[in-house]
């Protein structure tokens, strides 16, 4: 089992390596002709991208690629099956995976997929094949060639081989008519005709992904049962992840059909500014700020007819939903930091125990002060055992017996780590210090989340060991991360994500390559090192037995 988990990670190995050191001029894409329309989600990886960005990065690249093969490829067999690899599949194209979910009274939920694999030469790929496991029966289809094996269900052409992701082992026939389907599928019936897929998907990233929400509202049956189809129904995003220079960035746009498109534009959500934070004292370590139209998602309810399940429970509380769009602005802002590990008594047994702790702060703007009191009063009347008075307003009684901070006035609605954090903000003691393009990039959005991945990092005390390693490591590895939704523009929303890492003069996925490359080394030592101190610590025989021991008689100790 350990001899076939390293060949697989050395032929993963070879392939990237293929993928990277090849050079050649972008083909036409024929891989999609044989992905169904319905699928719900396409992915591509380009090997030509990548190429593009780390063709100046050969020396790490190799080194990388030497290092591992040292270390994994222990044998003749498995560098053959790399080099067969290498000459079966053609990384001049890309390799593309979709998921296909279903929801359906005669076959229930199921999840169908294939990774579409670009061949260079077919006779290699039945030699890589075979020399993975040589027993492998393949037979000829109508079309394609075909071969299951355990959990290998594959069929191949001269051009592609598609490689079932939830085949069912047990039954070949039904194997055997699922590729037949993929390899016969009219381009009309393929992802190949979709307007949307063509205009949307970008091809040239270093990978691609496409989601259609239509197929995935079926899988939930009391979503079914809703209008919530209909608000689903053609939505669909495209995204691109690409590795850089000291960060890996992801791109996402999302286009609403015309009904969903209709109820947001009618109550738009307000755009953030960062104001709701300006009182935190200090620098955050993290920030979660997003605006949401309240009055926008009482009218997707309304549609959705989920209003009518909500409104007999209200109306019993002298409540409505419009109540609660009155009550609050529509904002939700966090911030967090300080992270640190305190060691503390465990409540459970005599013993102390590391608990991860920060200070931190949730701020909700307050619209109108008495509808507030007004959902308070029914709440409290209904079931008082949920709030207490406690200086003359009602707070959570959970929240009051922890010793957090809580403040409800006309402006917000606070709720912090401890009284004095919320004193310090409500009388606006403090100044937040935004980290690094923070106040920039939050400012105009409908969302925005930061992480600051070194401070956190860095608050960990090293304990020695393996876990003390790896926190270095990532420490010097990871820096922080953002990311962010933009407000509607036209008939679709935007967003971003980033991870940056700490070496911005190398491509992110060498640093990648070089973490887990260091991770492994450290798992090898300290395996070794728990190996070696088990066996000084197990008594030899010479400890516990007299193995002196005459040998028999009868045995002839000549043989």
């Amino acid at each position: 089992m350990i001899v076939k988990s390293k060949a697989i990670l050395f032929q993963l190995c070879l392939l990237i390596s293929v993928m990277i050191i090849s050079s050649c001029n972008r083909n036409k894409v024929e891989q999609i002709k044989h992905i169904p329309k319905d699928a719900t989600l396409v992915l591509a990886i380009n090997p030509m991208s990548f190429y593009d960005k780390m063709k100046n990065n050969k020396g790490e690249i190799d080194s990388l690629i030497n290092s591992f093969v040292d270390k994994m490829a222990n044998s003749d067999s498995v560098k053959q099956q790399g080099e067969l690899a290498k000459e079966a599949f053609d990384f001049k194209k890309s390799v593309y995976f979709f998921i296909k979910a279903s929801n359906s009274i005669a076959e229930g939920k199921s999840i169908s997929g294939a990774t579409i694999i670009p061949l260079k030469n077919k006779d290699k790929f039945v030699a890589f094949l075979k020399s993975t496991n040589p027993l492998l029966n393949i037979s000829e289809e109508t079309g394609f060639s075909f071969t299951q094996s355990n959990k290998l269900v594959a069929g191949w052409n001269k051009d592609i081989a598609i490689i079932l992701s939830s085949g069912n082992y047990a039954e070949e026939t039904a194997n055997k008519a699922s590729l037949e389907s993929l390899f016969n599928l009219k381009e009309s019936e393929s992802i190949a005709s979709d307007d949307k897929f063509l205009k949307s998907f970008d091809a040239k990233s270093d990978i691609s992904f496409y989601t259609n929400s239509s197929q995935s509202v079926s899988a939930f049956s009391m979503l079914a049962l809703t209008k919530a189809s209909d608000l689903v129904k053609d939505v669909y995003s495209a995204g691109t992840l690409n590795f850089n220079n000291g960060s890996i960035d992801i791109n996402l746009t999302t286009y609403p059909n015309s009904t969903l498109l209709d109820l947001v534009k009618k109550n738009p959500a307000a755009k953030l500014n960062g104001e709701s934070l300006q009182n935190y004292p200090g620098q955050p370590e993290g920030i979660i700020d997003f605006s949401i139209n309240i009055k926008q998602l009482i009218s997707i309810l309304n549609y959705m007819g989920v209003d009518q399940m909500i409104n007999p429970f209200l109306q019993k509380q002298n409540l409505s939903l419009d109540d609660i769009a009155a009550a609050f602005k529509g904002e939700i802002a966090f911030a967090a930091s300080s992270f640190r590990i305190e060691q503390k008594q465990s409540p459970y047994y005599n013993a102390t125990v590391s608990s991860p702790q920060f200070n931190y702060l949730l701020c909700i703007p307050v619209a109108d002060k008495k509808a507030y009191d007004k959902i308070i009063s029914a709440i409290y009347g209904a079931d008082n055992a949920l709030f207490v008075n406690k200086n003359g307003q009602y707070v959570p009684a959970t929240i009051a017996q922890s010793g957090q901070g809580f403040l409800v006035n006309d402006k917000y609605l606070l709720l912090a780590s401890s009284q004095s954090l919320i004193d310090s903000f409500d009388n606006a003691k403090g100044k937040i210090i935004w980290p690094e393009g923070a106040e920039k990039n939050i400012k105009g959005k409908t969302s925005y989340f930061y992480g600051d991945l070194q401070n956190i990092l860095s608050a960990i005390p090293a304990t020695g060991g393996s876990d003390s390693s790896v926190i270095a490591l990532s420490k010097n590895t990871f820096k922080e991360f953002d990311a962010w939704g933009n407000d509607l523009k036209g008939n679709k929303f935007t967003g971003e994500a980033h991870l940056y890492l700490q070496n911005t003069k190398e491509n992110s996925l060498i640093t990648l390559g070089k973490y887990f490359q260091q991770l492994k080394s450290y798992e090898d030592k300290y395996k070794n090192a728990a190996l070696a101190a088990d066996s000084l610590n197990t008594p030899s025989a010479d400890d516990n037995m007299n193995t002196n021991i005459p040998v028999p008689p009868s045995i002839d100790t000549s043989k």
